[in-house]
This record gives C-alpha cells, sequence and structure tokens, in this order.
C-alpha cells in the first residue's frame, strides 16, 4: 500500500473522508500484516511505482521458457550465482546475511561506538566484508525510495569484489549492481560475476528497462548500443505509448545513441509511429533523413550520392563506411568529399586519386610542404623564402620530364644535379651497381666530367677555373646532397648490398631518412640495438621506421619486446606488445601477465586482449583469482577480465567489439 502523506492541519481538521483514510491506514499499521509506504508528491509516487514495476517485469523475464537448450557455452565455474527471484533458493540466503548484517551492527547501536563493530569481529577481512556489504544495502535502500539514484562508488566495488563469492544479494541490491556496472564509462567497475547465470533473455530485458525507466546516461548509451548490436526490435517488445514518451522525452546527451539505434533497426511501420510522434520533438527534423535511409534499403552507395546531412551520420555508419570505402563507388566517394568529415573526406580522396581521378587545387592543401631553404642559400639561389622551389616540386616537376632531356651524370653544380641522378637511377639509366660505385668513391666521377664538361664549354679556360675553384667550397655540401638523393632512389626497392653503405648514413641529417628505410627494410638482427636507438632520440616518421625495423629483424623478440618496455613511450611499448603474439606460451604468458600490473593502462589492456587469446575461460578464472590476491592491483584488469569472464553473452559481445575496436586503435 501507498500513502501520500497529509499535512498536520489538514489531519487535525479532517472531514469524513480523510478521516476514513486516516483510520484505514492505522488499522494496516497495527494489523503489521500489509508492507506499506509513504510519499511526499506525484513525482516520488512516480519514481516508487515505476521501480515496482521494474521489478514485475524482471520478474516476468525470469520466467522459465521451456527445456534447457542444452549446455551452455561458457566455461562452468566453481559456485552458483545469486538469484534475483524472490522465490528461488537464493532469496533466504541473501536475506539471513542481511539480518547476520543487522546483528554486527548491534554493539553499535547500543555505545553509539563503530569501534566496536571491529572489536567483536576480531577480524580485519570480516570488518571490510561487513563494510563495503553495508554500503551496497545502503546504496540499495536509497535506489529503492525512488528519490535518487546511487550508484556504488568505485573503491567499495571492487573490495566488495574481491569478496565476490561470499556475497548474498537481495533483488534490489543485484540491481544496483547492474546499473553501476552498465554505467561504468572508465574501466573500473567489477560485478558481472554475480550475473554470470542469467540467461541473454533477462540480460536483454535489464537493458530495456534501463533504457526506458533509468536516468543515467551511460548505462543508456551502453544499453541502446548492446540493443542495437543484437538488433533486438523495441518497436515490437515495448508497448507504444512506453517507447513514444521514452523517445519523444530523450535529453539530448542520448540521442546520439537513440538516433544510432534507430538507424539501424527502424523499419518502415516503425517510422510510421515515429512520424506520428514526432511532432516538436528533436526526431521531428530527422526523420527525412531516416526515410531516405530506409528508402535506399540501407545501401550506402545509393544513400550517399543524395548528399544527406553529415552531421546526422551516426559512428557506427561512418564505421561501416571506413571499412568498406574501397569498394565503394565513384559517385559516393565524391559525396563523401563534400561533406567534409575529416578522416572519412580525405579516406574518400585517397580512394579517388588512386583511381586516377582528378581532384583539383583543393586537394594540394593535403600536401607537405618542405622548403628547401638551406639548398637554394648555399648555391646562391637568391629571393624571397617562401617563393622558392621545394624539394617535393623540384621532383614533381622535373619527374614530368623525359629522361633524353636530362644530362648523364647530371651537372655537379645544377641546384637540380641531385633530384635528376636519383631519377635517373629510379628510371634504370644508372645501374644500381654504378650508383652503389658513386657513393663509395663520393661521386667522384660526376665531379670530375661536370668539371671536363664545363672547361669543355667554356671561351675562357682560366676564368672557368677560378670560378670551379670558388665552387669547390661548396663540394662536401653537394656530396651530401647526391648521397641522400641516391640512397632515396636505392630505398625504393632496397637490396641486401645496400644496407652495408646505408649504415654509416644514419646520422647524417640529410640523407639519415633514406638510410633508415634500407637498414630497417634489409638489416640484420645486429642493427636492431642501433634502430632502438634511433627510435629512441626522434620522433615523427623516424621513430616509426625504426621500431618497424625492430619487429622486422629482432632476433630475440623476448628479450627485445623486454628493453623496448623499459623505455618511456606509448610507441615503444606498441612495438614491443607486437612482438609478444610471436613468442610460445612459455615466454609469453609470464611477460603477459607481469605486464598486467605495468603502470601504462595501455600496456595493461593489450595485455589483458593477448591474454585472452592465449587462455580460456577456466585459465582466466584462476588468474583473476590470483591478481586480485596481489597487495595491489589495477581495477582496469580486473574489470575487464570480469567482463571477459562473466558477462552474459549479449552484453559479452559488445565487450568483445569494444576491446577489439580499442586495440585496433591502439595499433595504429
Amino acid at each position: 500500500m501507498f500513502f501520500k502523506n497529509v499535512e498536520p492541519a489538514q489531519i487535525a481538521d479532517a472531514g469524513a473522508q480523510l478521516q476514513h483514510v486516516i483510520n484505514f491506514r492505522e488499522s494496516l499499521i497495527a494489523s503489521k500484516a500489509i508492507f506499506f509506504k509513504e510519499f511526499e508528491s506525484v513525482d516520488a509516487w512516480e519514481r516508487m511505482l515505476r521501480s515496482c514495476l521494474n521489478q514485475h517485469l524482471l520478474g516476468i523475464a525470469r520466467a522459465p521458457s521451456g527445456a534447457p537448450e542444452g549446455p551452455s557455452e561458457r566455461a562452468s565455474q566453481p559456485t552458483k550465482s545469486i538469484s534475483t527471484d524472490a522465490n528461488s533458493p537464493d532469496a533466504p540466503a541473501a536475506g539471513h546475511q542481511i539480518a547476520a548484517l543487522a546483528h554486527s551492527l548491534a554493539p553499535a547501536f547500543a555505545a553509539g561506538d563503530l569501534g566496536r563493530i571491529g572489536a567483536a569481529l576480531d577480524d580485519s577481512d570480516e570488518a571490510t566484508f561487513l563494510a563495503v556489504r553495508s554500503v551496497l544495502l545502503s546504496a540499495a535502500l536509497v535506489s529503492a525510495t525512488g528519490s535518487s539514484a546511487t550508484p556504488l562508488p568505485t573503491h567499495e566495488l571492487n573490495t566488495l569484489f574481491r569478496y565476490r563469492e561470499r556475497l548474498q544479494a537481495a533483488d534490489e541490491e543485484l540491481q544496483v549492481l547492474f546499473k553501476t556496472i552498465m554505467a561504468d564509462d572508465f574501466d573500473v567497475k567489477p560485478g558481472w560475476y554475480w550475473f554470470r547465470d542469467i540467461d541473454g533473455r533477462e540480460a536483454v530485458a535489464h537493458l530495456i528497462l534501463i533504457v526506458l525507466f533509468r536516468n543515467d546516461t551511460e548505462a543508456q548509451t551502453r544499453s541502446f548500443e548492446i540493443l542495437r548490436l543484437e538488433k533486438v526490435p523495441l518497436f515490437t517488445m515495448v508497448p507504444d505509448h512506453v517507447l513514444e514518451r521514452t523517445l519523444r522525452e530523450i535529453p539530448p546527451d542520448l540521442r546520439d545513441a537513440a538516433w544510432a539505434y534507430l538507424v539501424d533497426m527502424a523499419q518502415p511501420d516503425d517510422l510510421n509511429k515515429l512520424l506520428k510522434w514526432s511532432h516538436g520533438t528533436w526526431l521531428e527534423s530527422r526523420l527525412q533523413w531516416l526515410q531516405a535511409w530506409m528508402e535506399t534499403g540501407r545501401d550506402l552507395d545509393a544513400f550517399l550520392p543524395k548528399i544527406p546531412d553529415p552531421q546526422l551520420i551516426p559512428e557506427p555508419m561512418k564505421q561501416s563506411i571506413r571499412g568498406c570505402i574501397s569498394q565503394m563507388s565513384d559517385a559516393s566517394l565524391q559525396a563523401l568529399r563534400s561533406m567534409f568529415l575529416s578522416d572519412l573526406t580525405e579516406a574518400a580522396e585517397t580512394e579517388l586519386l588512386g583511381r586516377g581521378a582528378v581532384l583539383g587545387d583543393a586537394w594540394n592543401t593535403h600536401v607537405r610542404r618542405r622548403h628547401g631553404a638551406i639548398t637554394s642559400a648555399l648555391l646562391g639561389i637568391g629571393g624571397d623564402s617562401e617563393a622558392r622551389e621545394t624539394d617535393e616540386e623540384r621532383y614533381e616537376r622535373l619527374s614530368r620530364e623525359n629522361t633524353d632531356s636530362f644530362t648523364n651524370p647530371p651537372d655537379w653544380y645544377a641546384l637540380d644535379g641531385p633530384t635528376i641522378y636519383q631519377l635517373l637511377v629510379e628510371r634504370g639509366n644508372i645501374a644500381k651497381e654504378v650508383a652503389r660505385a658513386d657513393l663509395s668513391n663520393r661521386f667522384q666521377r660526376v665531379r670530375d666530367e661536370s668539371r671536363q664538361q664545363r672547361t669543355k664549354e667554356a671561351l675562357d679556360a682560366e676564368l672557368v677555373e677560378r670560378h670551379l675553384k670558388e665552387l669547390a667550397k661548396y663540394d662536401e655540401f653537394i656530396t651530401r646532397m647526391f648521397t641522400a638523393a641516391t640512397l632515396t632512389a636505392l630505398a625504393k626497392e632496397p637490396a641486401t648490398a645496400d644496407v652495408v653503405i646505408a649504415r654509416p648514413f644514419l646520422k647524417d641529417d640529410l640523407a639519415h631518412a633514406a638510410a633508415l628505410r634500407i637498414v630497417s627494410s634489409k638489416g640484420t638482427a645486429l642493427d636492431v640495438n642501433d634502430l632502438i636507438e634511433i627510435a629512441r632520440t626522434n620522433y615523427g616518421a623516424e621513430r616509426k621506421v625504426a621500431l618497424e625495423g625492430v619487429q622486422r629483424l629482432a632476433a630475440d623478440r623476448l628479450d627485445t619486446a623486454k628493453t623496448l618496455l623499459a623505455l618511456e613511450g606509448w610507441e615503444m611499448h606498441r612495438a614491443a606488445l607486437s612482438l609478444v603474439p610471436s613468442l610460445s606460451d612459455q615466454d609469453a604468458l609470464p611477460l603477459l601477465q607481469e605486464l598486467l600490473s605495468h603502470e601504462s593502462a595501455n600496456v595493461r589492456i593489450v595485455a589483458v586482449g593477448q591474454l585472452r587469446a592465449r587462455r580460456d575461460d577456466v585459465q582466466l578464472v584462476d588468474l583473476l583469482r590470483k591478481y586480485t590476491d596481489f597487495g595491489t592491483y589495477f581495477y582496469n584488469v580486473v574489470t575487464w577480465l570480469d567482463r571477459l569472464i562473466y558477462a552474459p553473452r549479449p552484453i559479452l559481445k559488445y565487450y568483445e567489439t569494444e576491446l577489439k575496436s580499442r586495440l585496433e586503435a591502439l595499433d595504429r
């Protein structure tokens, strides 16, 4: 029974009807036969009623639906989880535990001294369990009033999880746990252990209730996402008036998740309902977009050329586009290009260029410009530095010319000389064997032929000789320019023979990038330490190429992984972790288990992912138990292991997808 509180003044001057109500309430209190609650306002009554309805719906969801279909695909666990059914054998156990909890508080009730509780227990573990068990009960009691939502705090939940096999939870407590876990946006709240035996149907029922009746954005967002992935048809499972109210009143920070669900799941009949419900709501301006999407049969190549509003493309659709961009039509790619969707626009342009499309001047904004100011200054090219030709522009210009227009070998003193030499090597007009010999001889052949040609063509031999002596002071720099150009040409298709030539130039300011590509590609295990040092002391492209070489050339992959892990920076750690899948279990498992306590959260999450690939659920259960027995441990490791071992099947699929996505993002 529920009674609305009445003002004292009204009670003092109660009319006949109100007096009947007061007498009725007092008779119920005196009989002690019926549970009753009081409420202050209509809003409070609504919250209490919704809570009761939620529990009723969950009871329906748990009702037996027929004979078991067969053994669970999940590994069997050592103990059975707590059922939330009030009629189950576990319900009295939950009641007994709560009663024992209340009894243990009696010393404090009598004396007002909390210290007496610990003294009476004389067991620190028992006191800790009692403390966090009390927090769960308190949160459930507050939640049951409907006055506020009280998720379990992070530290207390993790402490309670250490005693997970001892907990016997009441229905309201399990509801608090479920919502708390679903609202976890930082991977620090475990607890699926307590729901490991619920089936997919009951898990979906929980998710639907969160979507419809809860007020926690994170939990609702994640529930929408799981329902979308599981293709749960809310329009056929939820009464129209309930779903209408939910969709109309969705707050702004939940609309992206609801919209992504509708884009994937709404059917033509559902669209008709939405058109009736949406007037004056956030949905009204979006339904024409949704209708166009449905009319194309959810075909991207039919939909994108219509140039839909890019702001309404949900993230799951963007992911689909990223995954199939190489199979999309030119019209779709051109449409994406016009939408300015950051990486999707760039990916579309790259694909179009690969197909030979002409994109116009806009594409030039994506070209990295690097000025050759040193070259121009040393060789006496004047003018505004902004107007000078960059190295890339020079290469692009000369690459369009016929080989017949080049002098072979090129003029040693010409600004275009190193680039022409590079092109001649790339085109095969200068054999690679000759190029290697020129490198070894510091291009003496090219220098001599250029001097002879200038002397031969000169009218005043003495003047030319003086001029060549003046230019001789630039010979060292010009040699370095030709060296860099030659190594760049060789690096396009490096051979083992090029490694010996390239190694001395790994620290040369002009040639090191090309030398690094050669050594990283065709070097040996002896180069690994040098490449690690280059990676440690450089950034950007050089570090990336060096680490790729380390991954390719390392012979002792375990030792190399440990060396990289000891260095700072995620790029180093990522390269180290990429070596682990090739190790045997004997080498990999101890390392991965050690990395569960690494200071980097990224390292820990990759270690969890790799352990999941090598261990079954039973082995992971043992790993989780040992890990939580450590003096200190990381909450995100416990949370991810709990998710992967115990989450109910529909929710497990979501976590597996999320983990895969995170690992792929970390690998980029």
